[in-house]
């Protein structure tokens, strides 16, 4: 059983640093800590991203990323995708409050 966070990044570049689309992505995720609300703690669609990141329970963690491409309005782009699984998931219900501290 495992939480996974998706992120994806269309341009033009026909490549992209990984380590540089990688630090998008965890930034991306990380950015709805400012909707997380520590006083009332529990899952939402604004912060799962974050919740799962955070997670203190989840001790194992793999990333992959992979390219595409990907047509917008008549146009092609190259879609660069990183994919994170966490191990184990993160967001059960019952348990934020233990896995989801303050910074």
């Amino acid at each position: 059983n495992v939480g996974e966070n998706l992120f994806v990044s269309y341009t033009t570049a026909s490549s992209v640093d990984t380590a540089t689309l990688g630090n998008q992505a965890v930034t991306n995720w990380y950015q709805e800590v400012s909707d997380y609300d520590y006083a009332n703690p529990g899952f939402s669609g604004k912060t799962g991203h974050f919740t799962q990141v955070v997670w203190k329970n989840s001790t194992q963690l793999g990333c992959g990323a992979a390219q595409g491409v990907k047509t917008i309005q008549g146009r092609k782009y190259n879609a660069f995708y990183v994919v994170c699984q966490y191990g184990p998931a993160g967001n059960v219900l019952g348990q934020f409050p233990n896995n989801v501290m303050k910074p």
